[in-house]
């Protein structure tokens, strides 16, 4: 430090240039906010209420004054408060200068200013108190005005240019007074330390003035890197109180009290987090669960879901954040989540947890809400449930039926005491048609041909009406039972009973119903080749959960029973509760062996082809959209084969395929896509998400790199006009991203991070069912020390065999796995499979042991 240097620091502390406005005389620097660095012994002042730190709105110039002051912390909607100071150790005069200053320290003048009563046009409030106060301060007027960040360095280098013109000022006082800054100023020590080490010299005004220069630079240097590091979402209040001197001018500045930070309620970086609706409140302990948030303003790359529980005693025992990608964020009001799994997926009943919203920089929350976690549930369809109910031993049908030796209305029962049947009461003759036996007639016999038994409408039947019908009858039925015992063929006995297959139970299934359910294959063959040409369309008949016999064959995975169905004129098109044809279960389940039976032209007898693999479900999902999302690789050439689109979008957002590949982070199949369905890979959401946008926000390195070898356009730019370059969230994205101009002419070098390489081979190798080694492009992968950006598009597709050549086809998963919602009001095929559940045999001792088994889901 030169001399000149410090004869200019010993006029002027270095806290003199934190901010500085017009001075109402000289040397009176209470119009200043002097933060002194120097100590005073005696009188000190306190905080004595913080301002409150979120909820409050700063507002620009062009908005009018503040709608109500700054509140206290300790104010509510019944009891107002303020921000309030006290002096204490002193009883006299005072004077209290209050400005703004910047969030972090080293505190510094803030841009923003103070409006209000007292406040000054620069932005400072003064007010004077005394004993008649008792020595303390209320600010209830206090509003704070916005600057825009264009004008933040011009409004300082304002401050700081008046802050020149009082040291020139000062400096003037000073050297026709030779005052001591120590005396001047009240405080003990700081003449000493200025002046240690120098020469006791006078003071040289013209070797002052002769520093103003350089200090100016200095001081545009420090507006523009405060301008540019300024945070204009936060400021503090700045308290700085002055006492007064022996003339009467308040001199005497005493230490400053800083306040506690202050947050703009408008700013997505500052703001109050509050949930303002979500579209559910609950969901399957497994976790996977999308949900629909409605919030405050937020920004997409500070902000989490946080899910917690708290034990007995207060304290959180557990705790786990939501999923979502920056783009799941919309225009900083909604966000769209998947819940996390609750650390105990056994639980046998409902949990209540909380969920908030939790900034990621300083860990503020909103309020929480109140979040119940369901145990799973492993039978949607009630497959298993149906399966488990007690069929009685056939020797309980010798038995008359309940109510009675009347029988039921509407049914024959049994014998009275007479020897005749009875009908009930509410029987009727009309329409009854006995076809001709096959068998020897009796001589008492009908005579042969259709005999039709009538009555008139009103009228009780005659005895001998009664007898002869009921002979009839049981001449036709014990007809058809020799012909069964000759042949063995069931269709005898269902043919005499065809207009019982009709009957539906309490579920609403009928016999053919039943007969899928439980895998009985014969049982199913006979009475479709008895109900196929009913009126009535029975083969086609739905139970109460909207299921028909196919739907029920495809979801007990039965490709002979579907095809039975298929060619006793079942419709593949009909959809069930979710939404979903037959196509669009198998696909979703990864079954091959029913969807080549359904994609069957030859048992189709829809006129138009395969008009089902253009419909979306109930969930906006195609069977190609649950085939990719299944991860099955055979089960998507099926589809494309027979001309499903491509690029078709789902209902609920525009995801493509392969933007579904992305979100599933599934890179043997999104390599299929691109490289053999030659799938666009700069397609659009709804939103204007790219695959690629998808994966720079996931932090998916090996996707990212694929799609960027494969052509996407790395400038694309989404409905908020963000690159996939500013949604990046980890470096090794972003240094993909920004090195895309280094990608060579031809496709032979492109490499991919070597660690998403070994993941993803790791995850997939583990799936493989009696793989022992991998090829040789998969292993040169593994091994390459070359950890680049990009990856050989050739290699990704060696590695996409490799992946997809286990059982059925599965890419990334067992061969017989299946992902199964958790969630009772929707089918359980959703875009985000957060479980694994495979398929066991029911344990059903009156079950056939056939290749087609029962099957119920276990995780």
């Amino acid at each position: 430090m030169t001399q000149s240097e410090q004869q200019v620091g010993s006029t002027l502390t270095e806290s003199m240039l934190h901010e500085i406005m017009t001075p109402g005389f000289l040397p009176d620097i209470s119009a200043l906010n002097v933060q002194m660095q120097g100590t005073y012994d005696g009188p000190y002042l306190e905080i004595l209420e913080q301002p409150k730190s979120r909820g409050f709105r700063f507002r620009y110039p062009c908005e009018g004054p503040s709608h109500g002051g700054l509140p206290g912390e300790f104010s509510t909607q019944k009891t107002k408060s303020y921000p309030s100071v006290q002096l204490n150790n002193y009883r006299g005069p005072c004077r209290i200068v209050v400005s703004l200053v910047t969030e972090e320290e080293p505190y510094m003048p803030h841009a923003h200013s103070l409006t209000g009563k007292n406040a000054s046009k620069e932005g400072i409030v003064t007010v004077q108190i005394g004993p008649e106060q008792g020595m303390s301060a209320s600010f209830p007027n206090l509003g704070i005005q916005h600057v825009t960040r264009k004008a933040v360095a011009k409004t300082l280098l304002e401050r700081y240019t008046k802050m020149q013109e009082l040291q020139s000022l000062t400096m003037s006082v000073m050297s026709t007074t030779h005052n001591d800054p120590a005396s001047l100023f009240g405080i003990s020590g700081l003449g000493a330390q200025h002046a240690a080490g120098t020469d006791n010299k006078p003071f040289d005004k013209n070797l002052a003035l002769s520093v103003a220069d350089e200090e100016a630079k200095k001081i545009r240097k420090m507006v523009d890197d405060q301008a540019k590091q300024m945070n204009l979402s936060c400021v503090r209040l700045c308290f700085q109180a002055y006492l007064p001197d022996d003339n009467g001018n308040f001199t005497k500045p005493l230490k400053p009290c800083i306040s506690n930070a202050v947050y703009d309620s408008k700013a997505p970086s500052a703001c109050q987090l509050k949930i303002c609706r979500m579209d559910k409140n609950s969901g399957c302990v497994t976790g996977g669960d999308e949900v629909y948030l409605l919030c405050d303003r937020v920004q997409k790359d500070d902000i989490e879901v946080h899910f917690l529980e708290y034990d007995s005693e207060g304290k959180v025992n557990w705790e786990d954040l939501g999923t979502f990608a920056p783009s799941d964020v919309h225009r900083q009001f909604a966000i769209v989540f998947k819940t996390p799994p609750y650390w105990n997926v056994a639980v046998e009943k409902p949990v209540k947890v909380f969920c908030e919203l939790r900034r990621k920089s300083d860990k503020e929350t909103s309020e929480p809400m109140e979040f119940t976690y369901t145990p799973q549930l492993f039978d949607q369809e009630q497959i298993g449930a149906k399966r488990r109910k007690k069929i009685p031993h056939f020797s309980e049908y010798f038995q008359p039926p309940p109510g009675g030796p009347a029988g039921g209305a509407g049914g024959i029962g049994g014998g009275d005491a007479t020897g005749y049947f009875n009908f009930g009461g509410g029987f009727t003759l009309a329409g009854i048609g006995l076809p001709s036996t096959t068998s020897d007639q009796t001589q008492g016999g009908t005579g042969g041909g259709m005999q039709q038994a009538t009555a008139s409408p009103g009228t009780q039947p005659s005895q001998e009406m009664l007898k002869e019908l009921a002979w009839a009858i049981a001449q036709h039925t014990s007809s058809a039972m020799r012909d069964y015992a000759s042949t063995g063929d069931t269709r005898y006995l269902l043919a005499i009973q065809h207009q019982l297959t009709a009957v539906q139970n309490d579920d609403g299934d009928t016999a053919l119903h039943l007969a899928v359910i439980n895998c009985q294959f014969n049982a199913t063959e006979s009475l479709v080749s008895v109900m196929k040409d009913l009126p009535g369309d029975l083969v086609n008949e739905y139970n109460y959960l909207r299921q028909t016999p196919l739907h029920l064959a495809v979801l007990t995975k039965q490709p002979c029973a579907a095809e039975c169905l298929m060619k006793g004129n079942a419709k593949a098109t009909s959809c069930d509760r979710h939404g979903n044809t037959p196509v669009h279960i198998a696909c979703a389940q990864g079954d091959i062996g029913c969807l080549k039976v359904l994609l069957n032209k030859k048992l189709r007898k829809e006129s138009e082809e395969f008009p089902e693999i253009h419909w979306q479900n109930y969930n906006g999902f195609t069977p190609l959209h649950l085939a990719v999302i299944r991860g099955n690789r055979e089960i998507i050439k099926m589809i494309l084969s027979v001309g499903a689109d491509v690029e078709a979008k789902d209902g609920t957002c525009g995801r493509t395929p392969l933007h579904l590949a992305v979100e599933n982070n599934n890179l043997a199949i999104a390599g299929f896509l691109i490289l053999e369905a030659k799938c666009y890979v700069d397609s659009y959401t709804f939103d204007d998400n790219t695959p690629l946008h998808l994966a720079a926000g996931r932090g998916l390195e090996g996707l990212t790199a694929l799609l960027v070898a494969a052509g996407a356009d790395t400038m694309e730019t989404n409905s908020e006009d963000e690159t996939p370059y500013s949604l990046a969230s980890t470096a090794e994205v972003k240094k993909i991203l920004a090195d895309e101009d280094e990608v060579p002419d031809t496709l032979d070098d492109i490499k991919i991070p070597e660690v998403e390489i070994k993941k993803m081979s790791a995850e997939a190798n583990a799936s493989l069912i009696g793989q022992t080694t991998a090829p040789p492009e998969t292993t040169r992968l593994l091994t390459s020390s070359n950890y680049g950006n990009k990856k050989d598009l050739h290699a990704v597709k060696a590695m996409v065999d490799h992946e997809d050549s286990g059982v059925e086809g599965d890419s990334g998963f067992g061969s017989h796995s299946i992902s199964v919602s958790r969630s009772e009001d929707s089918f359980p095929f959703s875009s985000h499979p957060g479980k694994i559940y495979h398929p066991t045999t029911e344990q059903d001792p009156r079950l056939q042991s056939t290749n087609n088994q029962p099957m119920k889901w276990a995780h």
